[in-house]
């Protein structure tokens, strides 16, 4: 995704990047769009953001839960367009 927001928008004032060892200035605002519950350890990941110290933070179609601990659960994806029939299972 970073890669098509250089394409597209990157200029002087905005930048993208895919890893955060790539951030080189300040930080303005950081988009996690269903992407952190795919993250292998996504609390010492979410503390590397932490630390950039930026102004916001976005999260977007990130699952949020009450329960005391952490759990794995399955994602299961179901699509039929088309007459096609497909079937995939994610660990989320």
């Amino acid at each position: 995704m970073a890669q098509e927001g250089k394409a597209a928008f990157e200029n002087e004032e905005l930048r993208f990047v895919s890893r955060i060892e790539d951030v080189q200035a300040l930080v303005d605002l950081i988009i996690l769009s269903g992407s952190l519950e795919y993250v292998g350890n996504c609390l010492e990941y979410w503390k590397r953001m932490a630390a950039l110290n930026a102004r916001y933070v976005l999260f977007d179609r990130v699952p949020f839960t009450s329960w005391p601990e952490d759990k794995i659960v399955v994602q299961r994806i179901y699509r039929n367009t088309g007459g096609q029939e497909y079937e995939s299972s994610v660990p989320v």
